[in-house]
């Protein structure tokens, strides 16, 4: 039976609406275009940690001889927590829908979780993907862990279906030319206090975050 004010075999403005492709921001024509989109979720340092955590990439950068044009820059510095990249494509999704997004968002609205500490102990390079992390300590590692979990179980209650990234880390570059090695510990482990999860839409390619919604954590 159609429901009040629309017809048989039409859906109501509010299914059409939610079938539609998210806005995304418009960027400025001197950046390069978007070779397609990420969705996921991440913690990322506060604007004071940000710009300490670059300071430290510059100078791993520099004693490492490695060439900083590709130090990720203070806004762009973020643990992913889960990807929904697998579901969009299986969903043939290029774009996330409005009704989608909605769907991540109700899942995680009213989120009673502590914020949590994340310290670094190592450093890491990875040559299949010419990236340069820092890794955490076994228990950031386990509270991240944790967090992955609670958020997974709200998100399937939304039918909605986050994958957990790699081993919990913090990518520092992505144009480390140099080969795969043991993580180094460093000498000054780097800490700083999560106390939001932010939603985001990465243009890949166009070097851009659009931010599409954040979580306060609890103290």
């Amino acid at each position: 039976m159609a429901t009040q004010g629309t017809l048989p075999g039409f859906d109501s403005a509010e299914e059409t609406a939610a079938r539609q492709p998210c806005t995304l921001d418009a960027l400025s024509t001197a950046r390069r275009p978007a070779l397609g989109y990420s969705l996921f979720l991440a913690l990322r340092p506060e604007d004071e940690a940000a710009s300490r955590i670059h300071r430290h990439s510059l100078a791993l950068h520099q004693v490492l001889g490695i060439n900083p044009h590709g130090a990720q820059p203070p806004d762009r510095l973020h643990l992913t927590l889960l990807h929904f990249n697998k579901q969009l494509a299986r969903l043939a999704m290029p774009v996330p829908t409005c009704g989608y997004l909605e769907g991540v968002r109700t899942a995680l609205n009213g989120l009673r979780l502590k914020s949590l500490c994340v310290e670094f102990d190592a450093l890491q390079q990875w040559s299949a993907r010419r990236l340069l992390v820092l890794s955490c300590t076994p228990e950031s590692n386990a509270a991240l862990l944790h967090l992955r979990q609670q958020l997974q179980i709200r998100l399937r209650q939304r039918a909605r279906h986050g994958e957990a990234s790699a081993t919990p880390h913090m990518t520092l570059s992505y144009r480390a030319e140099r080969t795969a090695t043991d993580p180094s510990p460093l000498e000054n482990p780097i800490t700083w206090q999560a106390r939001y999860i932010s939603l985001i839409l990465s243009h890949v390619g166009a070097t851009h975050h659009q931010l599409i919604q954040v979580w306060p954590l609890n103290e």
